[in-house]
């Protein structure tokens, strides 16, 4: 059985990621399938790998060190993220500690994009998260559907599945991922 651990080794490994937001417009076509018409800033991007989000952000606010924080566990993708925007705000770390040592700003959004599948408690990240987020505020994020890989911790089958184990108040089906609101 895979541990968070060894995924932590595994991703320190590789530099970038496949992200289902790698096309145009899919972060845009993500948040109105589950009814978010704006992104309210600070964002937090919850297992943000490299970065790529960023991309997506930008059409839609003003993305500054104030307004985005990317924490991921993985150093190699940290530093890449670092390189590719340095201006902004990349922190390394585990997402579950992160969450109950911040004492900043709240979140207009935080974004969990392919991320919960690969914790072994994903909905003790959700609670802490719902609790960061500024009044009005939303969380959104994606997970695969029933797709094991030694990478996922976790496997999604069904949207009641997702519904139980996560708690959303919306689950849209999005090509081979479940979208997500909180």
């Amino acid at each position: 059985m895979t541990t968070e651990a060894e995924l932590v080794a595994y991703y320190d490994r590789t530099r970038q990621y496949y992200s289902p937001l790698a096309g145009p417009g899919t972060f845009r076509d993500m948040l109105d399938a589950v009814g978010v018409d704006y992104v309210k800033p600070p964002v937090l991007d919850l297992g943000c790998g490299d970065g790529r989000l960023v991309r997506h952000l930008e059409p839609l606010m003003a993305v500054t060190y104030d307004t985005y924080i990317g924490v991921d566990y993985a150093q190699m993708r940290v530093r890449t993220a670092r390189e590719w925007w340095p201006t902004l705000n990349f922190v390394y770390g585990d997402v579950n500690e992160w969450l109950t040592t911040y004492d900043g700003p709240k979140f207009g959004l935080v974004v969990a994009v392919e991320v919960l599948e690969h914790l072994e408690d994903p909905l003790s990240v959700v609670e802490a998260s719902r609790g960061l987020l500024a009044d009005g505020g939303v969380m959104v994020g994606t997970v695969p559907i029933n797709m094991p890989d030694r990478a996922h911790l976790q496997v999604f089958e069904s949207a009641d599945d997702v519904t139980e184990r996560l708690s959303p108040v919306r689950v849209v089906e999005r090509g081979s991922h479940w979208v997500l609101r909180w």
